[in-house]
């Protein structure tokens, strides 16, 4: 099972139907501000309602500008900051405090600060963004194996 939340409802639904086609039977987006500890939470909580648990955590979420850098302010640098850093230490912490009130010890946390792009290219190519988030599943699997055999 598979729990995606996307900041834009734009694409949830798409990127939702790539990973069944991929062979996960069951997935579904939960639209949460990842730099927002509330909404990790609540994240965690729909994870947990909808599948009875929640064991794998992959954080792969990022903020990038598509604006030169030296147009950047402090705004964006917050923004990024709040987004990058911030998202997965909440996520993962919404996913600690449920585990730990559960009783649950085995618990995998996969992390990815995200992508960046070159001045001028604003498109990150999806299978980029695909390999990287295969790889983490294939981390998690592995940890998973080695955890509960």
């Amino acid at each position: 099972p598979v729990a995606r939340a996307p900041a834009r409802a734009r694409g949830a639904q798409a990127a939702v139907d790539d990973i069944k086609r991929a062979g996960v039977a069951d997935a579904f987006s939960v639209r949460a501000d990842i730099a927002a500890p509330a909404d990790c939470a609540g994240l965690v909580a729909e994870a947990v309602r909808r599948f009875g648990a929640a064991d794998i955590l992959v954080n792969n979420a990022a903020c990038f500008a598509l604006i030169p850098l030296l147009e950047a302010d402090p705004a964006d640098a917050a923004r990024f900051l709040n987004t990058n850093i911030g998202g997965p230490m909440f996520c993962s912490q919404a996913l600690a405090r449920w585990a730990n009130a559960a009783g649950r010890e085995n618990v995998i946390f996969g992390n990815d600060c995200g992508f960046q792009s070159t001045a001028g290219n604003t498109e990150i190519p999806i299978t980029v963004a695909w390999a990287k988030l295969h790889a983490l599943g294939e981390g998690a699997r592995l940890a998973s194996k080695r955890l509960w055999g």
